[in-house]
């Protein structure tokens, strides 16, 4: 199945709602989330819809893909350090409110 859009936001919102989606209908989903700026409008769409629809992540896991190894969770250039300000990918929250 082909899906054609016509910005970068309708991408990412279809991305972002599908992702919600399988969390939501199963928690204990493991994911598999690629790194790169490409991402990004994706991560910041999946972060607004759990901000809309607070959501348990207490079972969710998640790993980036391509990471670099052994470059600290602090580097600028460490994806963990990117996605920190979405929240993301912190100290294992159990609800991730937006506060």
């Amino acid at each position: 199945m082909y899906k054609i859009f016509k910005t970068v936001d309708e991408v990412a919102q279809y991305t972002a709602q599908r992702l919600l989606d399988k969390i939501q209908t199963k928690p204990e989903a493991v994911l598999g989330l690629a790194t790169g700026g490409t991402m990004e409008p994706v991560y910041a769409e999946l972060v607004q819809g759990l901000r809309q629809t607070p959501t348990d992540l207490s079972r969710l896991t998640t790993f980036n893909l391509d990471e670099y190894i052994g470059l600290a969770p602090s580097h600028p250039q460490s994806y963990r350090y990117l996605c920190k300000p979405t929240r993301l990918f912190t100290e294992s929250p159990s609800r991730l409110t937006g506060g």
